[in-house]
């Protein structure tokens, strides 16, 4: 019975979406790197990158930062650079294959914080060549939520753990 409950958790744990953000440290700074949509970048179509970046006193701020971003495809040739004004910008990944984006920022005053460079891999593995189409495509589909799905596995377990009771108490 036990194992019955165990392993309807599990499932309906399986069922929940999970996010790839990842954080990458260096000198004390933590930087977290989200692109949308899902984190899976569309070969040619914008993508919105999105840092978060923390250090360990606090003293962060996008205003106090003289921050930059680049993006290095398979690692050397620079496809993108520039000044970062926010914490979000968009880009096109011309085409899929191997990306490095580097996030970089020195402090305006020194004592806020520690400069800091952290790379990320990207892999863009998608590549649409009529967006148009894509775009009605992915309109189209339908998601359901895990909840809904959650909801009759529940219902499953319950009714076979009874089940399961009842035959135990009939012996």
């Amino acid at each position: 019975m036990k194992y019955i409950l165990l392993l309807a958790f599990i499932l309906s744990y399986m069922l929940i979406p999970v996010s790839a953000h990842e954080l990458q440290t260096n000198n004390k700074f933590g930087v977290i790197l989200h692109i949308d949509p899902d984190d899976d970048p569309v070969a040619g179509q914008t993508a919105v990158l999105t840092f978060k970046f923390e250090d360990k006193k606090n003293k962060f701020t996008s205003s106090g930062c003289l921050c930059s971003v680049r993006i290095l495809e398979n690692n050397t040739h620079e496809v993108y650079a520039q000044k970062l004004k926010s914490e979000s910008f968009s880009y096109v990944f011309p085409e899929s294959g191997n990306y490095t984006v580097q996030a970089s920022g020195k402090p305006i005053n020194e004592e806020n914080f520690i400069p800091f460079t952290v790379n990320f891999d990207i892999y863009v593995n998608k590549n649409i060549k009529n967006p148009e189409i894509a775009t009605k495509a992915v309109n189209k589909t339908s998601s359901i939520p895990p909840v809904i799905i959650m909801i009759p596995v529940l219902l499953l377990t319950i009714f076979l753990l009874k089940r399961l009771n009842y035959k135990k108490n009939t012996e």
